[in-house]
């Protein structure tokens, strides 16, 4: 009688045990779950971000004069110099305030605003005629959450 009882224990034991290691498994994969769903959250806004800030430049690209274009940048406007490498945007120096131009409007968990910086890429002597490439850097609910993005556009007025 005294070991049927010893074995019991034993069985209770080890579903306590076996529950246990369950419960646990569940709580991680609920854990693993949310951070996944924060983490396309973040992504999601930074790109958004990025997206509403490349749109905005190309609505004003019209209102841009070619004189305000340098080699060295002019509040986020720069002339494009083939020989430069690397390329503007992937310089951290670039992103800085003052060298590209901050968003109008800020996302509102996002923790900087979106930064755009807008090339002439070319142009020709007719006033009508100017190449961009807009580069967006977008930033999530995280710092390290950025998004690059690109955009070409070219203005000419129809004859």
């Amino acid at each position: 009688m005294s070991s049927e009882r010893g074995m019991v224990l034993l069985l209770s034991l080890l579903v306590v045990v076996v529950l246990s290691a369950l419960a646990f498994g569940a709580a991680q994969q609920n854990r693993l779950a949310s951070l996944r769903v924060l983490s396309v959250m973040d992504i999601g806004m930074a790109r958004m971000a990025a997206q509403r800030a490349i749109t905005s430049e190309l609505a004003r690209l019209g209102t841009l004069s070619i004189a305000s274009f340098t080699a060295q940048g002019h509040t986020g406007l720069y002339r494009a110099d083939v020989s430069t490498a690397p390329p503007l945007w992937t310089r951290d120096s670039t992103w800085q305030a003052g060298r590209c131009r901050l968003a109008a409007r800020t996302l509102e968990h996002s923790v900087a605003p979106a930064c755009t910086i807008i090339e002439l890429l070319r142009y020709r002597n007719a006033p009508d005629y100017r190449a961009f490439r807009i580069t967006a850097r977008g930033v999530g609910m995280r710092p390290e959450t950025v998004i690059v993005m690109q955009a070409y556009s070219v203005l000419e007025s129809s004859r």
